[in-house]
């Protein structure tokens, strides 16, 4: 049986890309799937770096 978490524990994330950028992807079916070099190519394509290295100058005052 799966575990399911509720909402309001879930940490504070970072979309890096809307969901249809990501569906769209030609890598996300087989990264879906598991392929771990399909992966590989759907972050390094979506990766907001901006968001890894300095979130806080990127959102600015929004919560």
């Amino acid at each position: 049986m799966t575990t399911r978490y509720l909402w309001d524990v879930f940490p504070p994330v970072l979309i890096h890309a809307n969901e249809s950028t990501v569906k769209q992807h030609p890598s996300y079916r087989a990264a879906k799937s598991g392929d771990p070099d399909a992966a590989y190519l759907l972050v390094n394509a979506l990766l907001n770096l901006c968001g890894i290295y300095s979130p806080k100058l990127c959102l600015g005052h929004r919560q």
